[in-house]
């Protein structure tokens, strides 16, 4: 299990080509579950009109136990966040090395996991624990939503492109675990894994009506491009300006250490391969950075100028691109330097 988690977080989930093919086998069955996708939330809007669910794991971050514990639990509730959604309850899955359980590190895990719990305002609704040859957390967290989650990319003629926290996860944790990564960058990186998105799905909730929002999600281990490719609807085209990336200081560097992850590269295969998405005089730096398998990443919408520009006063968000009706139908997102 360690070697398929070589980075760790959410660089060992399943790639994207490999999961569409599970869930294209799985759809076939009795049971229709063509909606369902990897790591998303749930709306139960038929029964209830406001409940949100959703599941997600990590795994070892090559930090210490507390941190594996709060970051899987940030990282968990990131989903209901990217639903505006806020959570009430979570239920832990941990897996744990004999080492762990025999020792310190088993309580440690547990202990930041409550701590993040807290600080979210968010009940602990008990778990379940397993030997694993790595240890990890999956959170499967509830919330409640005031309104509808579907937004209507039709209703406008124009959305800008923001992000809530920069990218660079993936590269770094890979650098971590093979044990380059400076202590300095070390220490950013514990802070941006730590930082959660609550305080900025509340932004988005107060600048306006839902109708300015085109999508909101967040940036998952399939990165920022294919996370866009999945929320563009046909007919509108996303033009992302990778010179505006923000990026968790250190990584450019990390990069330049030949760093490299697995989900990374099968992120990128996928961005190159598809005929949605266009390159247009980008660097494999950036582009790698495009495809970098995020844990803890930020919130990503596409918001009304008006929304956009408040936001961006707040000092949270940053501007990274524009989705405007598309000249080519079949292309759902270009990146640009």
């Amino acid at each position: 299990m360690e070697e398929w988690a070589d980075v760790g977080g959410c660089g060992g989930k399943i790639g994207p080509d490999a999961l569409c093919r599970i869930l294209s086998a799985a759809n076939r069955g009795p049971t229709d579950i063509a909606q369902f996708r990897d790591s998303e939330t749930i709306a139960l809007s038929e029964a209830t009109g406001r409940l949100v669910t959703s599941v997600d794991l990590v795994y070892d971050l090559g930090l210490d136990g507390w941190d594996l514990g709060f970051v899987a639990v940030v990282h968990g509730l990131s989903d209901l966040y990217a639903a505006l959604a806020r959570p009430v309850s979570a239920s832990l899955a941990v897996g744990l090395r004999r080492s762990s359980v025999d020792g310190p590190r088993a309580g440690e895990i547990l202990s930041g996991a409550r701590a993040a719990l807290h600080e979210a305002d968010v009940a602990f609704g008990g778990g379940h624990s397993v030997y694993a040859g790595t240890d990890f957390v999956s959170v499967a967290a509830v919330g409640s939503s005031e309104s509808s989650l579907r937004f209507d990319q039709r209703c406008r003629k124009k959305y800008e492109i923001l992000l809530s926290k920069p990218l660079g996860s993936g590269v770094l944790l890979a650098a971590l675990k093979t044990g380059v990564l400076e202590p300095d960058v070390t220490e950013l990186l514990r802070g941006h894994l730590r930082a959660s998105n609550r305080l900025a799905a509340d932004e988005l909730c107060d600048v306006g009506a839902r109708d300015e929002i085109a999508f909101v999600t967040d940036v998952s281990g399939f990165g920022l491009g294919i996370s866009i490719l999945s929320n563009v609807c046909s007919g509108w085209t996303a033009h992302i300006d990778c010179g505006h990336l923000p990026l968790i200081a250190g990584v450019k560097d990390t990069l330049h250490q030949g760093i490299v992850t697995v989900l990374g590269d099968q992120n990128l295969m996928v961005l190159q391969e598809s005929s949605s998405c266009h390159v247009n005089d980008v660097s494999i730096e950036d582009l790698v950075l495009a495809a970098d398998p995020q844990t803890s990443g930020g919130l990503l919408a596409a918001v009304g100028t008006g929304c956009a520009e408040s936001l961006i006063k707040s000092g949270r968000w940053t501007w990274i691109g524009a989705l405007r009706p598309a000249s080519d139908l079949g292309t759902r997102l270009v990146l640009v330097n």
